[in-house]
């Protein structure tokens, strides 16, 4: 509990009594300059810590918000038009995605975990495996809520929607930006951002098989080839390898 007690000369005085009141009981208060009340000793230090991670959250999330900012302006001012941008999305899936992904498999060392630790060989599978099946489950889910809609359509949208997020462009730079800023979880940043691109890759094999009938609703525009030859997925041919070797590129290349 916070103790909003003022210390004085001869015990303690209610820190919400008038400075006069103390003079009743014959009680001399100290001035408040020696009120000695910090936010630590009201809340624990424990809860601070969870404060400023909630508050690097959000400045994280703030940034990345703010990017959208300026295209929804040039957007509005018809500084960019429709057939810009399908060239941007272009650009974001086949660069950009899997630029990432050749990113989070950096080995750097002293800093990349051991590429054969049974630990994140374990997690690489567990992450890969359950993404695949919630996000199997959850088209399920989504499903019976848009089972009865009268507009199927917008119904195809808005499943797609809520199972496909944004997480393939900005869930890397995302965690990237919230551990690294944070001392307790900056050490496990190389590994997170692995298990990110595991999760990447889950999400493109079902963009380009399940994200494809939802919109489409023909089953047989669902192809499995397109489920491994995609842009995220062939980036682990050069990725892995590099990964599994050590290979430090920085070094590489200087």
């Amino acid at each position: 509990m916070c103790r909003s007690l003022a210390r004085t000369s001869n015990g303690l005085l209610p820190f919400a009594a008038p400075i006069g009141a103390g003079h009743i009981y014959g009680i001399t208060p100290r001035p408040i300059s020696n009120v000695r009340l910090s936010a630590a000793a009201c809340i624990g230090p424990r809860a601070i810590k969870i404060i400023m991670m909630f508050l690097n959250v959000l400045y994280s999330i703030v940034a990345l918000v703010a990017l959208l900012i300026p295209g929804y302006i040039l957007r509005k001012c018809k500084m960019i038009y429709k057939v810009s941008v399908s060239s941007m999305v272009s650009i974001l899936l086949y660069v950009c995605q899997p630029a990432l992904i050749l990113k989070a498999f950096f080995y750097v060392p002293g800093e990349s975990p051991d590429p054969l630790d049974p630990g994140l060989l374990k997690g690489m599978g567990y992450t890969f495996l359950f993404s695949l099946v919630g996000m199997v489950v959850f088209f399920f889910v989504v499903k019976l809520c848009y089972i009865r809609s009268k507009k199927p359509d917008s119904a195809r949208v808005y499943t797609f929607a809520s199972i496909f997020g944004n997480i393939g462009f900005i869930g890397i730079p995302f965690i990237s930006a919230v551990m690294r800023g944070n001392p307790d979880l900056s050490a496990l940043l190389p590994a997170a951002l692995i298990y990110a691109a595991v999760n990447n890759v889950t999400f493109n094999i079902l963009l380009w098989t399940l994200g494809v009938y939802i919109i489409t609703g023909d089953r047989k525009m669902m192809r499995p080839r397109k489920a491994l030859i995609n842009p995220s997925c062939l980036m682990l041919i050069p990725a892995l390898p590099l990964f599994f070797l050590r290979v430090h590129l920085e070094e590489v290349f200087s």
